[in-house]
């Protein structure tokens, strides 16, 4: 059976998961241009909250563009 869990618990693993991604794909990216992408890239949370939802497909797609243009 599975508990549903919420918060920053929850939200730090998936982050990291979408990050390490990110760096497989496109190992030269900083933390900063990681960082910017994960954000960017990321749907919009619906009222009262704010920040936004990894997009992991989006952001995949954008670090390999990135890649593609630095060589």
């Amino acid at each position: 059976s599975t508990v549903p869990l919420s918060g920053t618990s929850m939200a730090s693993p998936n982050a990291a998961n979408a990050a390490a991604k990110l760096y497989a794909v496109n190992p030269g990216l900083t933390p900063a241009q990681a960082i910017t992408i994960l954000v960017e890239t990321g749907r919009p949370i619906a009222e009262p909250f704010t920040g936004r939802i990894v997009d992991e497909v989006a952001a995949i797609a954008r670090a390999r563009r990135e890649r593609s243009r630095r060589r």
